[in-house]
């Protein structure tokens, strides 16, 4: 029972580390990305709020 419990509370651990790996390898590096894609997305609404307007 024990050996069980304590391999199923590692298991949890590890997934829990390679979770919090996964978020600090997109949120943080990709940061500068988000904001230049939402720029990028902000430019073509615009663009196609003035097309409209024409």
């Amino acid at each position: 029972m024990l050996n069980n419990k304590f391999i199923k509370s590692t298991i949890n651990v590890v997934i829990l580390l390679l979770i919090l790996a996964i978020i600090l390898f997109f949120v943080i590096p990709g940061k500068d990305w988000n904001e230049s894609r939402i720029k990028e997305a902000r430019e073509k609404y615009e663009q196609t709020q003035s097309g409209y307007s024409r």
